[in-house]
């Protein structure tokens, strides 16, 4: 068994090819998928409710050992019709549509607009990519996605806007207990550590 943790973004645009990979290297193994925030799957994989997670961030707590698997690239979208956004003024006023609290894109957008935009904004919390940027194309306010996300969903209408390189460009790590890892773990860890960084 392996009981293992994800982003909801990364579930949609880097998981497929994995699992597949480790499904026909490793077929005795029962695979537990969960999504999460990136708070959440970190405590849980330190209680011990799940053996690794694929992260946002790299664990502060020091019980916890990581490795660095994918690049991601974070944009802003917003609908079609919005006019250009390039610093927190230009979307005074306009709703935030993100995860719950414990996202870590969510604290990137947030950082990004600062305290004083922040308190015009209404935050609009849903639990899918899919909703997130449906609304966003309909003109219901705007969000922080990773890019890989936005491949997934070609057909989608909305506009992307650049943020600066030192807040869009992260790292997903994968991250589990120090000392404890199971036989499953150690597989996984060997299989992401030969993809791509991309």
């Amino acid at each position: 068994m392996l009981r293992l943790g994800t982003l909801e973004s990364t579930a949609a645009s880097r998981l497929p090819r994995i699992l597949a990979n480790f499904h026909r290297s490793y077929p005795q193994v029962h695979l537990e998928l969960t999504t999460g925030t990136n708070d959440d799957l970190i405590k849980k994989v330190t209680d011990r409710r799940l053996d690794a997670a694929f992260t946002a961030e790299p664990p502060a707590a020091k019980v916890l050992a990581h490795i660095s698997v994918f690049s991601e690239r974070l944009v802003i979208i917003s609908s079609a019709d919005h006019p250009p956004i390039g610093r927190a003024n230009d979307v005074e006023g306009a709703s935030l549509i993100a995860f719950p609290e414990g996202c870590a894109y969510r604290r990137v957008l947030q950082r990004w607009l600062g305290r004083e935009s922040l308190a015009s904004l209404r935050v609009l919390e849903l639990q899918s990519y899919h909703a997130i940027v449906a609304c966003v194309a309909s003109g219901t306010g705007i969000a922080l996605v990773p890019e890989s996300v936005l491949d997934t969903m070609p057909g989608t209408h909305v506009l992307r806007h650049a943020i600066p390189k030192t807040q869009a460009n992260i790292t997903t790590p994968l991250v589990w207990r120090h000392g404890d890892p199971s036989p499953s773990v150690r597989a996984l860890r060997t299989l992401v550590a030969k993809l791509p960084k991309r």
